[in-house]
């Protein structure tokens, strides 16, 4: 299957399936549908607007100027891709670094079974903007005190739900 027609049907899915949730949330009471509504018209129009670029070649050789442009250069654009690059390394090979996404999504995974939400989201924020992003000391606990903040904040604090609580805590007795 050549690039441009995976392409096409690519968009061809994405159509019919937010296509599929527009027509589920026209049932939904008026404050319900608010947010997908939103969400699924603009999206819409884009997913057509692009196939009508995969279908019209010439009108795809028009538009193809703003494929891959950067509109907001900014401080923030650099640092991201500083992280990005620092994260993956280029002469790491691409299994190399699947291998490590992958590693650091199950050490998520392991934490929060063992140590529970309110300590493994804010410990793994730590540990992710510490090691990979090698950002300071200072940054990378102001970010995991944010996360813990949100989380007891949010769940505990505002929508009383108790969130898992973790099995080593149960081993060691408390």
């Amino acid at each position: 299957m050549n690039n441009s027609l995976a392409k096409t049907g690519f968009t061809l899915s994405l159509l019919l399936f937010v296509t599929a949730l527009f027509f589920l949330t026209i049932d939904l009471g008026r404050v319900a549908a608010l947010v997908p509504i939103k969400v699924v018209i603009p999206t819409l129009a884009l997913l057509l607007f692009q196939l009508i670029l995969d279908f019209v070649p010439g009108l795809s050789k028009k538009f193809s100027r703003f494929e891959k442009v950067h509109f907001v250069q900014s401080e923030q654009h650099e640092k991201e891709a500083r992280v990005v690059s620092s994260v993956f390394k280029p002469e790491e090979s691409l299994v190399a670094r699947e291998r490590r996404a992958f590693l650091w999504v199950l050490s998520l995974f392991l934490f929060i079974y063992l140590l529970g939400v309110m300590v493994a989201v804010p410990l793994y924020t730590f540990l992710y903007i510490k090691r990979c992003a090698e950002e300071g000391w200072l940054f990378s606990f102001g970010m995991a005190a944010g996360m813990w903040a949100l989380i007891e904040g949010g769940f505990d604090l505002m929508l009383r739900i108790r969130l898992y609580e973790g099995v080593l805590w149960t081993w060691m007795g408390f």
